[in-house]
């Protein structure tokens, strides 16, 4: 027989008490589990939120407090992740079987526990029989071929699993994985120089992949557009890339364009270009539109740019004064830089508008310098006005220019 007495504690496993007996003191081993706990759990991270590169799984054991005996944990990778490595770690857990502490170092491999290849763990040493839990942290890396060229979100599920006194308890967890897209491109508009210049842009490894040695795009031009100017690569912090990582050519006909990247690619870029519409852009291309197709590694692309305003004739209006009853008008003429022959223009003055034969202002856009009246003459007509080039512009020009002219109105 033994006087009963009270068993403070404030942690689960193995302890060692003292009971007083009639005949004397008595040491005696109890062991006290948590109330929760798990047998196993598993949770997952990655390295990075977008475009990850590696996936950390932590695989916690034995929250339950119960005897391990050359307990086994396994994490088979699935398809798409290869295993690199795996840490196992003590952990502290409260009588709730919540988690409390995780040790700052690791167990020693050999002397704590056998891994093999695959990263099945083995307990051994002072960890053969013991009530402690356990978390295991294993490392794997995804293979660059899941990762998807049209982007999205690729899921990997992966089940680990406690082996433990001839039973085995699964524990699965599953992670989602966001890539970019390896290949994408848009059409910016034309160029604020005009000389029908167009501007473009490719996205490209906005997976992040590892690309190989030799990897390249080759963009391609539809109808009267060829390549122009020198395209200008950068990284997403709009830093320039060194030119001697990449190399481009383009064909003879200037139609086709072919990135190569000799030493592979593991970034991101953006790269900004040009084409030039070959033929001139006027009433009679008002359903013109330009297309761009790019290739890489089996992905395809094709970016149309709507319908392109023309730019040989554009008439505004540029202002209206209430107060003297004028309307300032303006024409853009030859913005897509053609060369121009005797060139020459008729306008209609609408009914209840007056022309100000002294208001017209000619500029050369390029040379930003006003046309002397030399260079040009004015005809009114019954219903308007006529214009035209004299001498050297009447001969030859490929310049852009701006007419301006006023017109007066009566009230209503």
């Amino acid at each position: 027989t033994y006087n009963q007495a009270s068993i403070q504690v404030d942690k689960p496993g193995s302890t060692i008490i003292d009971i007083p007996t009639k005949d004397g003191k008595v040491t005696h081993e109890i062991v006290i589990k948590p109330k929760g706990g798990n047998d196993i759990s598993k949770s997952g991270r990655f390295d990075a939120a977008q475009n990850p590169s590696k996936i950390f799984w932590d695989v916690v054991v034995n929250t339950s407090g119960n005897l391990l005996k050359n307990a086994v944990i396994s994490d088979p990778m699935p398809e798409g992740l290869t295993y690199d490595s795996v840490a196992i770690y003590l952990l502290t857990v409260d009588l709730n079987g919540e988690v409390t502490g995780t040790s700052k170092n690791p167990l020693i491999p050999g002397t704590d526990y056998d891994v093999d290849a695959q990263g099945t763990v083995t307990l051994k040493g002072q960890y053969a029989n013991t009530y402690q839990a356990f978390k295991a942290t294993y490392t794997s890396t995804i293979n660059q071929d899941k990762k998807p060229n049209d982007g999205g979100t690729i899921p990997f599920t992966n089940t680990a699993s406690l082996t433990n006194n001839g039973q085995t308890i699964p524990a699965s967890n599953t992670q989602n994985a966001v890539y970019g897209k390896l290949l994408d491109k848009g059409f910016d508009g034309a160029d604020t120089g005009g000389s029908q210049i167009f501007n473009w842009h490719i996205d490209y490894n906005a997976g992040v992949k590892q690309l190989p040695a030799g990897t390249t795009i080759v963009d391609t031009l539809n109808g009267d557009q060829k390549f122009i100017g020198t395209p200008v690569v950068t990284d997403t912090t709009g830093k320039v890339l060194d030119s001697s990582s990449y190399n481009i050519v383009i064909s003879a006909d200037g139609k086709t364009m072919t990135i190569a990247f000799p030493n592979g690619l593991d970034k991101q870029i953006k790269i900004a270009y040009k084409s030039q519409v070959t033929v001139p852009i006027d009433d009679n291309s008002s359903n013109l539109k330009l297309e761009n197709t790019a290739t890489s590694n089996g992905s395809t692309v094709t970016k149309g740019s709507g319908t392109v305003a023309q730019q040989g004739l554009v008439k505004s209006l540029a202002d209206t004064d209430y107060d003297k009853r004028q309307v300032t008008w303006k024409f853009d003429i030859n913005t897509g830089r053609q060369k121009m022959t005797n060139w020459s223009l008729v306008d209609t003055i609408p009914a209840g508008l007056t022309l100000d034969s002294n208001s017209f202002v000619f500029t050369n856009t390029v040379s930003k310098e006003v046309l002397s009246k030399d260079d040009y003459e004015v005809t009114q007509t019954a219903t308007g006005f006529s214009v035209k080039f004299l001498g050297d512009l009447s001969n030859s020009t490929s310049d852009s220019f701006t007419l301006k002219f006023k017109t007066n109105f009566e009230p209503n």
